[in-house]
């Protein structure tokens, strides 16, 4: 999972590269991740096994509720988009529970020496350092400015079709980063249909960290679109359409074997209803 996930969420590396005077999202301070890492190392060295630990997946769905609130705005019930934002708030559950049991499985599978003996705990806290680095900082970050970027592109969506009357076409613009890959530049400025098939897969964030936007028009639909590279594995939806910041098409979830995925799901739902009915968690 570590070389796949590096591989997918630096691939697009020069999108990192901002323009002048934008920056990168820092991760939530509200939450502290030290503490909540530090009680899942202590269950999962007592356990041994993977499960979808609530501490890890606390990390990741509450960043991922902070990005809805970035990138959608915090709508008051009743107002528009209200229902979306809930949507998109609550497709994190699923995401959260498969990384956080992913996560686990890594760290259970380190508790356990090769010739089968346990590890001290001062030897797994040493061997856990990289694998929860990788999964509550380096990743987290990568996944939450792009479940920004996502949210914010589902209302966006929205606001397209509320004007679609006027403004029938989309068009794909221009990367804003200081140094933009050249992965996207073959949809650079095509104008689609706002009902085309091809604003179903290729609606931004298309890569993570990608920087590239959509803006409405109408000007003359484009004749022909070009090839060009395969949308990221999760972010192969439009999130204006499946209310979800990332489809099920992530590692975190495709590479679950049946069995893991119903007990991910199951789980999912439980944390979503007890942490609902816990008015002391952020939302």
């Amino acid at each position: 999972m570590a070389i796949r996930l590096h591989e997918l969420y630096y691939h697009s590396c020069d999108h990192i590269n901002l323009k002048a005077g934008d920056s990168d999202y820092k991760l939530p301070s509200f939450l502290n991740i030290g503490d909540l890492v530090g009680k899942a190392l202590k269950r999962i060295f007592s356990t041994k096994k993977a499960d979808v630990d609530p501490d890890l997946m606390e990390i990741t769905y509450s960043t991922l509720n902070e990005a809805v609130n970035i990138g959608a705005g915090k709508i008051e019930y009743g107002k528009p988009n209200y229902d979306l934002a809930q949507q998109l708030r609550e497709s994190g559950a699923l995401f959260a529970a498969g990384k956080s049991w992913h996560q686990a499985k890594e760290l259970a599978a380190l508790t356990v020496r090769p010739d089968g003996k346990i590890r001290s705990w001062e030897e797994f806290q040493t061997l856990a350092a990289p694998v929860v680095e990788n999964y509550n900082q380096t990743w987290l970050k990568t996944e939450y400015n792009t479940g920004i970027r996502a949210a914010r592109s589902a209302i966006q969506w929205k606001k397209f079709e509320a004007s679609a009357d006027l403004y029938p076409n989309l068009e794909y613009m221009p990367s804003t980063a200081a140094t933009p890959s050249d992965e996207h530049k073959v949809y650079y400025h095509i104008i689609k249909p706002i009902q085309d098939d091809f604003w179903i897969k290729h609606m931004p964030p298309s890569r993570y960290n990608c920087q590239c936007s959509v803006s409405q028009t109408d000007d003359d639909v484009s004749d022909a679109i070009p090839d060009g590279p395969d949308v990221a594995p999760g972010l192969d939806n439009n999130p204006g359409l499946t209310g979800k910041l990332f489809s099920d098409n992530h590692p975190y979830i495709s590479t679950l074997s049946d069995k893991e995925l119903k007990i991910v799901t199951k789980k999912a739902k439980q944390y979503v209803t007890k942490r609902n009915e816990d008015g002391s968690r952020r939302s």
